[in-house]
Order: C-alpha cells, then structure tokens, then sequence
C-alpha cells in the first residue's frame, strides 16, 4: 500500500496527501451523482479508514454502502470489510470485530478479511485467536490487498511493534 512505505520524504508524502484528497473528492462526486450506487460509498470509506480522514464520515458510507449492496454475498463481505477497518481506525475495536467476523461467515477463505479479523482481535486483547487468523491469511496465499510480509511480521513481533515500526519510518 503505497501509504505504508517507510522512508519518504515530505515532499512525496504531502504528493500522496493530495492525490488521496483527489480520490476522495472523485468518489464524493460519483456519490452526488449517483447516491443510489453502493461503490463510491465503500471506495470513499475504504480508502479513509486505510489512510487518513473522516473516520465517522468513513463509517457512515460504509453503513450506506451496505444498505445500498447489490452484489450479493460477495459484496456484503467485502463492504462489512470496509466497515471492520472503517471502526478498526475510529478505535471503535469492539464493532470492528463484529463486522469482521460478519464477514467471514460470508468469506471465511478470504486472506484479506482474515487478515484484517487478526488486527481487530489482536486490539482487543484476544491475541491467540489473532494469530490463528494471520496464520489462516497466509494459509490462503496472497489476496487483493495481502502484504503476506507485513502478516508475517505480525506474527513475529505482533501488531503493536509493526504499527509502531511503521510510524517511526514515516516520521509519525
């Protein structure tokens, strides 16, 4: 993900800082357009809660996004998905389970949503069970958005060191 690389400059951070204002306008307005298409909802709410932003905004979109699902179980899964990570970064990690565990009964081979199940589990102190669902992410080789790397530090050093690791590379 190209928010997480360690070692840029302010000049390349402040680069994506803009094209991630780009991205959210672009999907703001495809919302205006078209209120009544669930994508630009869950684009506009996966994008924010992956990176910075509106997080309350982030999830209610993705609440939108779910309400207006057309795609079936498929979709449903992903956009509950989108919402766990939309609560995982509102520091809601209570809701984030709950969303993301919704969406694994709907996609339990999906590496991404296991994945990202292990980061909320970890955050609520169910650390064994986090590292069952990194360990069953890698299990399924890599998804769409799978940093099988960045799982396996995880599971070596647990989320927190990662965070932080990641933090301090890009002067947070």
């Amino acid at each position: 993900m190209m928010y997480r690389f360690p070692e840029t400059d302010a000049k390349w951070k402040e680069s994506v800082r803009q094209r991630l204002h780009q991205l959210t306008q672009k999907f703001q307005q495809q919302i205006d357009e078209d209120p009544s298409d669930s994508s630009p909802y869950n684009q506009w709410a996966w994008l924010v809660s992956n990176t910075e932003g509106d997080f309350q905004k982030a999830i209610r979109y993705s609440h939108r996004s779910l309400e207006l699902n057309t795609k079936g179980e498929s979709g449903e899964a992903s956009f509950l998905d989108t919402l766990g990570r939309c609560y995982f970064a509102a520091g809601d990690y209570e809701n984030a389970v709950k969303n993301l565990e919704r969406a694994i009964d709907l996609k339990p081979e999906d590496p991404t949503i296991n994945d990202h199940l292990g980061d909320v589990l970890w955050k609520v102190g169910r650390k064994r069970e986090a590292t069952f669902q990194w360990k069953r992410a890698l299990s399924f080789g890599p998804g769409d958005d799978l940093d099988m790397d960045r799982v396996r530090r995880k599971l070596d050093v647990g989320l927190d060191a990662v965070l932080s690791d990641e933090k301090a590379k890009n002067g947070g």
